[in-house]
């Protein structure tokens, strides 16, 4: 169906310029076709066209931006639509982790692949997060909280700082002896500016390619992960759904991403007190 939309944005696009080909091309011939008396006349028709040639360039032009705005937006549509999928293998998360930790370490790369994994947080909001929101300068102390206002929702998140993730911010914290203002998460040639979110995106990339998981991974499936382990191991949806600052329950259920294998293992699973 997503194929049928982009052959449809292209047409409605080549309409545009089509239109826009056909509509001065008319005017251009209408005006070539007529005839003038005296010079001054044949002059000021030649900037008539001249300007009208200029004219019909910037439409062209405009109809060519519609173009490219179209195919941008299926790229970004095709990311979405080919749904970010969890990690669900067990082994395969392990490994996952570890890639930044022991096969190419790398503490920056590895601390951020544990923040999403253990905050549940989207990387728009991890990239964002500086020293003092994790690290009290004054008391010379690591904070047990993150309090991060969220991007795309304006909402206020608070985040327990579980062991797993502690660790991870204290290697990063004494490799690199900060300042308070710094980024968590920067560039490598310039560490006063954040990483962006699509060297982001390659850094979780790269060790997905790595490891070989399955299915489309990416910087959400840190967030999606996150979800779907808490659900294997008895959280309430619900409880989710508040983790995620979700507006809807339809879309926690989503992003847990259950499929009919994991329904068939409840199915299976299940054990009443009267048989036992």
């Amino acid at each position: 169906m997503l194929h049928f939309l982009f052959c449809e944005c292209i047409l409605i696009s080549w309409y545009f310029v089509l239109t826009d080909i056909y509509r001065f091309h008319f005017l251009f011939m209408h005006i070539r076709q007529k005839r003038w008396n005296n010079k001054n006349e044949n002059i000021w028709n030649d900037v008539i066209r001249q300007k009208l040639l200029i004219k019909m360039f910037e439409h062209l032009k405009t109809s060519w931006q519609i173009m490219c705005m179209v195919i941008f937006t299926y790229i970004l549509e095709m990311e979405i639509f080919m749904i970010t999928e969890p990690i669900k293998d067990s082994k395969e998360l392990r490994t996952f982790v570890n890639y930044y930790n022991h096969v190419k370490p790398d503490t920056r790369n590895n601390c951020l692949i544990v923040m999403g994994l253990n905050t549940a947080l989207r990387i728009s909001d991890i990239l964002q997060i500086k020293w003092n929101m994790v690290y009290d300068f004054n008391r010379k102390k690591f904070k047990n909280r993150i309090i991060i206002k969220e991007q795309k929702t304006g909402k206020t998140n608070i985040v327990p700082v579980n062991k797993r993730l502690l660790i991870a911010i204290q290697k990063l914290f004494f490799k690199l002896k900060p300042s308070c203002s710094d980024y968590l998460f920067t560039k490598s040639t310039d560490h006063s500016r954040p990483l962006n979110r699509t060297q982001a995106y390659r850094i979780i990339k790269a060790a997905a390619a790595a490891c070989h998981l399955t299915g489309n991974i990416s910087c959400h499936s840190l967030r999606k992960t996150f979800g779907f382990f808490a659900w294997k191991q008895g959280t309430q949806p619900a409880l989710l759904m508040a983790i995620y600052n979700h507006s809807s329950y339809n879309i926690t259920k989503r992003y847990l991403g259950i499929t009919q294998l994991e329904k068939d293992a409840i199915y299976m699973s299940i054990h009443f007190p009267c048989w036992m």
